[in-house]
Protein backbone atom coordinates (compact mmCIF):
# COMPACT_ATOMS: atom_id res chain seq x y z
CA UNK A 1 0.00 0.00 0.00
CA UNK A 2 2.24 3.09 -1.25
CA UNK A 3 -0.35 5.77 0.06
CA UNK A 4 -0.18 3.51 3.60
CA UNK A 5 3.53 3.93 3.43
CA UNK A 6 3.77 7.67 2.14
CA UNK A 7 1.92 8.32 5.41
CA UNK A 8 3.87 6.21 7.31
CA UNK A 9 6.74 8.20 6.70
CA UNK A 10 4.99 11.53 6.45
CA UNK A 11 4.50 11.11 9.70
CA UNK A 12 7.26 9.46 10.68
CA UNK A 13 9.75 12.61 9.69
CA UNK A 14 7.13 15.11 10.92
CA UNK A 15 7.84 12.98 14.72
CA UNK A 16 11.54 13.01 13.90
CA UNK A 17 11.49 16.82 13.20
CA UNK A 18 9.91 17.59 16.52
CA UNK A 19 12.52 15.08 18.34
CA UNK A 20 15.10 17.29 16.86
CA UNK A 21 13.37 20.49 18.22
CA UNK A 22 11.67 21.41 14.66
CA UNK A 23 14.87 22.76 12.51
CA UNK A 24 14.19 24.32 9.16
CA UNK A 25 16.20 23.03 5.86
CA UNK A 26 16.30 19.60 7.27
CA UNK A 27 13.34 18.03 5.61
CA UNK A 28 14.74 15.49 3.43
CA UNK A 29 17.20 14.38 5.82
CA UNK A 30 14.26 13.73 8.29
CA UNK A 31 12.33 12.25 5.04
CA UNK A 32 15.14 9.77 4.59
CA UNK A 33 15.85 8.88 8.21
CA UNK A 34 11.66 8.37 8.76
CA UNK A 35 12.06 5.89 5.34
CA UNK A 36 14.91 3.97 7.32
CA UNK A 37 13.50 3.36 10.55
CA UNK A 38 9.79 2.42 8.85
CA UNK A 39 12.28 -0.20 6.76
CA UNK A 40 14.17 -1.41 9.48
CA UNK A 41 10.76 -2.33 11.47
CA UNK A 42 8.99 -4.01 8.67
CA UNK A 43 12.08 -5.81 8.23
CA UNK A 44 12.50 -7.04 12.07
CA UNK A 45 8.25 -7.74 11.65
CA UNK A 46 9.06 -10.12 9.21
CA UNK A 47 11.58 -11.80 10.73
CA UNK A 48 9.59 -12.37 13.97
CA UNK A 49 6.66 -13.51 11.29
CA UNK A 50 9.32 -16.05 9.50
CA UNK A 51 10.14 -16.89 12.81
CA UNK A 52 7.09 -18.02 14.03
CA UNK A 53 6.28 -19.66 10.96
CA UNK A 54 9.56 -21.65 11.02
CA UNK A 55 8.15 -22.84 15.04
CA UNK A 56 4.62 -23.64 14.06
CA UNK A 57 5.69 -25.98 11.36
CA UNK A 58 8.19 -27.34 13.37
CA UNK A 59 5.65 -28.20 16.04
CA UNK A 60 3.27 -29.46 13.84
CA UNK A 61 5.91 -31.66 11.65
CA UNK A 62 7.19 -32.86 15.31
CA UNK A 63 3.23 -33.53 16.80
CA UNK A 64 2.89 -34.99 13.10
CA UNK A 65 5.92 -37.49 14.11
CA UNK A 66 4.59 -38.52 17.10
CA UNK A 67 1.34 -39.10 16.39
CA UNK A 68 2.67 -41.90 13.56
CA UNK A 69 4.93 -43.31 16.11
CA UNK A 70 1.97 -43.92 18.85
CA UNK A 71 -0.22 -45.03 15.81
CA UNK A 72 2.63 -47.27 14.82
CA UNK A 73 3.03 -48.61 18.23
CA UNK A 74 -0.91 -49.47 18.22
CA UNK A 75 -0.97 -50.93 15.39
CA UNK A 76 2.51 -53.53 16.46
CA UNK A 77 0.27 -54.71 19.81
CA UNK A 78 -2.13 -55.19 17.43
CA UNK A 79 -0.46 -57.09 15.45
CA UNK A 80 1.30 -59.04 18.41
CA UNK A 81 -2.16 -59.29 19.83
CA UNK A 82 -3.52 -61.12 16.82
CA UNK A 83 -0.35 -63.32 16.32
CA UNK A 84 -1.15 -64.44 20.56
CA UNK A 85 -4.87 -65.18 19.66
CA UNK A 86 -4.29 -67.75 16.43
CA UNK A 87 -1.48 -69.84 17.87
CA UNK A 88 -2.80 -73.28 17.62
CA UNK A 89 -3.23 -74.85 21.41
CA UNK A 90 -0.59 -76.69 22.43
CA UNK A 91 -2.79 -78.41 24.92
CA UNK A 92 -1.89 -82.32 24.99
CA UNK A 93 -4.56 -84.42 23.86
CA UNK A 94 -6.70 -85.77 26.45
CA UNK A 95 -5.41 -89.49 27.98
CA UNK A 96 -7.99 -92.55 28.55
CA UNK A 97 -8.76 -93.13 31.54
CA UNK A 98 -7.65 -96.44 33.18
CA UNK A 99 -9.90 -99.13 31.84
CA UNK A 100 -11.64 -96.97 29.38
CA UNK A 101 -11.68 -98.19 25.71
CA UNK A 102 -10.33 -96.17 22.81
CA UNK A 103 -12.90 -95.70 20.66
CA UNK A 104 -11.89 -98.04 17.07
CA UNK A 105 -10.55 -96.23 14.12
CA UNK A 106 -12.77 -96.01 11.30
CA UNK A 107 -11.52 -96.37 7.95
CA UNK A 108 -10.92 -99.14 5.85
CA UNK A 109 -9.89 -102.14 8.56
CA UNK A 110 -12.73 -101.67 11.11
CA UNK A 111 -15.06 -101.79 7.83
CA UNK A 112 -13.95 -105.14 6.94
CA UNK A 113 -15.70 -107.15 9.40
CA UNK A 114 -17.37 -109.64 8.29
Amino acid sequence: MPNDRHSRTEQRAREIWEREGQPDGRSAEHWRLAEEEIAEEEAAAKKVAEEEAAAKKAAEEEAAAKKAAEEEAAAKKVAEEAATTRKPSTKPAAASAPGEKKPAARGKSASKKK
